[in-house]
């Protein structure tokens, strides 16, 4: 049993999963849980009701059913580790393997963890029987912290039937005839996930680029706020698209030139991993997955600050050496195609779901 968002939730997460449902070969089922409208909620009241029925549905799941293995997806915040910390003691007392895929890393959790609650995670969440993580980074913190089973890592994954048609030829041929640059950023729009710093950064290299545009795609609790931001501030050149997916975020991608997402915390992005499968150079910052995906002028740049002013300096890097970006371009889609695809990604799942099957 996987446990992941429920059918109306969003994120990185759902997409995650909804790609690879239908391509085990394992007998798996999901079990949806979670607020029904992600990352908004309703009252607490109604929240809480929402929650315990999820619990009990899940009982009843783990009592009349024959599974081997549950799999959490957590994200390392207060919520998600209170919840899937409850899935978990209610799988082991059934006497069921536990596995835990950490999506998200919030550093100031992991401080609050090693202060006040090392205790009680070690005690949850590093008895399972086995970890997935997103970056090396996670893997030795769980193993400072005292987690002594097996830690794989993994990627989050593009379905390489997305990007048919992008080739080396359609990559040069797009990059040469280049006159008006589209900067994209496709993800939740929230302050944390740099929002506001993706906006600064383009306003600074407008007077050297007047005609560039910055494609906005997500929503998010700050969508309203960024919008008011960008009239105030007489901002032009910037489309918001809302949510977008299918054939409308296929589009956005083939359209942009560059991706930009300087987050502030992330475990491993799914819009990172889907902009390198359409060949987009990546400007992002030093966090989480990102750390291990992206190299300085082999992917794209990560801004050691939150400034914007160093972002736009390393897009300002990039729109001025073509040559560059076509190499770069060229060489995410075909790391992406290589490495970052469903198929490869079913395989990876299957062999650490047999390891754990066949442990004692």
């Amino acid at each position: 049993m996987i446990l992941v968002p429920a059918n109306t939730g969003s994120g990185g997460i759902k997409t995650y999963f909804q790609l690879l449902h239908g391509h085990f070969t394992l007998s798996v089922e999901y079990l949806g849980r979670g607020s029904r409208n992600w990352p908004y909620r309703k009252n607490i009241f109604k929240e809480i009701i929402r929650f315990w029925r999820d619990i009990r549905y899940f009982k009843r799941r783990i009592n009349t059913g024959n599974f081997d293995i549950v799999q959490t997806n957590t994200s390392l915040e207060r919520y998600s580790l209170l919840r899937d910390g409850i899935y978990i003691l209610i799988a082991r007392n059934k006497g069921v393997k536990i596995i835990v895929f950490y999506h998200g890393w919030d550093l100031n959790v992991e401080k609050a963890i090693e202060k006040y609650y090392l205790f009680i995670f070690r005690a949850l969440f590093l008895k399972a029987n086995a970890s997935i993580v997103l970056a090396n980074q996670f893997k030795e913190k769980l193993v400072r912290w005292g987690y002594n089973n097996k830690i794989y890592i993994e990627s989050t994954i593009v379905d390489e039937n997305s990007f048919v048609g992008i080739s080396e030829d359609y990559i040069i041929k797009k990059y040469n005839m280049l006159t008006r640059v589209n900067l994209l950023y496709l993800a939740r729009v929230e302050v944390e996930k740099g929002i506001y710093e993706t906006i600064e950064a383009f306003r600074d290299i407008s007077a050297d680029f007047p005609s560039a545009k910055l494609t906005i795609a997500g929503d998010g609790l700050e969508l309203e706020n960024v919008k008011k931001y960008v009239t105030l501030q007489k901002i032009k050149g910037i489309i918001f698209l809302g949510h977008i997916s299918g054939d409308e975020k296929t589009k956005a991608f083939m359209g942009a030139h560059l991706y930009l997402l300087p987050s502030y915390t992330e475990g491993m992005p799914a819009s990172i991993v889907e902009a390198m499968a359409f060949g987009l150079p990546i400007i992002s910052r030093p966090v989480g997955g990102v750390c291990d995906l992206i190299l300085n002028g082999q992917n794209g740049f990560l801004a050691e600050s939150k400034s914007h002013l160093e972002i736009a300096g390393l897009i300002i890097k990039l729109l001025t050496d073509k040559d560059l970006m076509i190499k770069i371009s060229i060489n995410n889609h075909r790391i992406a195609k290589e490495k970052l695809t469903l198929s490869n990604s079913v395989k990876r799942l299957e062999k650490i779901y047999s390891e754990v099957l066949n442990l004692k």
